[in-house]
């Protein structure tokens, strides 16, 4: 093994690596342990490697793009992409022409909310997402100009090397071959997606594991366009028609609400801190409630509620349904479609919808006595919608949730 070629190259790539995560080493690809250049034989995994016929990536419908996605140019190579309004590129210092082969990261928060996480850990739990774009050089492997994506993944990966090639399928993404690779080494499983860029640079991209199957990237992914030479047809990038998911837990960002806008990153606002309440004061289980809700933590939900619990709808029958088929259907269709948006609450009368001029307080007759009442906004698919929340003392003086009204309209009709 040339060592002394091979230990800088891997030494950068930690380098940017780290960078890009602070501190997240765990990315979808490992580094092949045996240098390519050597006579080697064929790959062998433990299973027999079988490429299979040429599946294809739906091209994404771009007749609608959404305006949630903008595209993004690698200033050294020219490959061309969309990522999500919100996602930072993160290219490296004095990254462009002649900057030679090189890793950086695409990423679903900045750089600065790494460092709320202790050496990086848990920002993946909380939703954050990293793809690494690994630019390689043949002359850095020794591989032959013009390899076959195949013949450049058994050299890269000989056999009996530490990381095992497990999986090869051929692909075309965007009018454009590619191979999916699945890998295996004492990491863990690992996997990335090879397309060839020039004769003599391939591009493997390579998110982390977790997100691998995640919309926005294999959006990301489908979308990507590589330059051709000069003359041909170029191909072109692929834009979603899809709506990205959220940022991270703990981010919302600007872009989502205004597209294209240039967005700003902000802190989701605090959860209520039900801490400060005694189980046995009156705010004890309406502050779960909204806690749950914000949250989306809903699995305690029912313990607050009455049973059988009361749905009702603005302008509209209202029905009895178990705490539990309630949750079912607030999780599934009446929260909002973006989680870093949660609904907001109020007890404050004068922020109240008019209702018709009726009074909250007695809208379901003198039979029903609420303690408190919270009107609620941001629900539905789209945040138009908005509810009134009910709260009763029941025969054991324990205060329960009792009803949820609920309007698409903010009860305007």
């Amino acid at each position: 093994m040339n060592t002394k070629r091979f230990t800088p190259l891997i030494l950068s790539m930690i380098v940017l690596l780290f960078m890009a995560s602070c501190g997240q080493l765990g990315v979808g690809i490992e580094t092949p342990v045996e240098r390519a250049g050597q006579p080697t034989e064929q790959v062998q995994p433990t299973q027999p490697v079988k490429a299979t016929e040429p599946a294809t990536l739906e091209p994404t419908p771009t007749s609608q793009p959404s305006p949630y996605w903008r595209v993004v140019e690698d200033p050294q190579y020219g490959v061309r992409y969309a990522v999500p309004c919100f996602w930072q590129v993160n290219f490296p210092p004095d990254y462009g022409p002649g900057a030679g082969a090189q890793s950086y990261a695409i990423t679903n928060y900045p750089y600065d909310f790494v460092l709320s996480f202790p050496r990086g850990q848990g920002i993946f739990e909380a939703g954050g997402i990293k793809i690494d774009m690994n630019f390689m050089n043949v002359a850095d492997w020794g591989i032959t100009p013009g390899a076959s994506l195949t013949e450049f993944i058994q050299t890269l990966y000989p056999a009996g090397g530490e990381t095992q090639v497990t999986g090869m399928e051929e692909m075309v993404i965007n009018n454009q071959p590619a191979l999916k690779v699945a890998t295996e080494s004492t990491f863990g499983p690992g996997g990335f997606t090879l397309l060839a860029v020039t004769d003599t640079i391939y591009l493997l991209f390579a998110p982390i594991p977790e997100a691998a199957e995640n919309p926005d990237v294999l959006a990301i992914l489908n979308s990507i366009a590589i330059p051709t030479e000069t003359g041909a047809e170029r191909a072109e990038v692929q834009i979603p028609s899809i709506q990205p998911g959220p940022p991270p837990t703990g981010l919302t960002a600007s872009c989502l609400e205004n597209p294209g806008e240039p967005n700003t990153f902000s802190e989701t606002p605090p959860e209520v801190d039900c801490q400060v309440v005694e189980p046995d004061q009156p705010g004890w289980t309406t502050c779960n409630v909204q806690a749950g809700i914000i949250s989306r933590n809903t699995a305690a939900l029912p313990s607050f509620m009455t049973d059988p619990f009361h749905i009702g709808y603005w302008g509209s029958e209202g029905r009895t349904d178990s705490p539990e088929a309630f949750i079912e259907e607030l999780r599934s269709a009446l929260l909002p479609g973006d989680p870093s948006q949660p609904p907001t609450f109020t007890s404050d009368r004068d922020q109240f919808p008019p209702l018709g001029g009726q009074n909250p307080e007695t809208l379901f007759g003198p039979d029903v006595q609420p303690v408190e009442i919270l009107y609620s906004e941001g629900w539905g698919p789209d945040r138009e919608g908005a509810v009134l929340l009910y709260f009763i003392e029941n025969a054991d003086g324990k205060i329960e949730w009792y009803v949820m009204i609920y309007s698409d309209t903010k009860f305007d009709k």
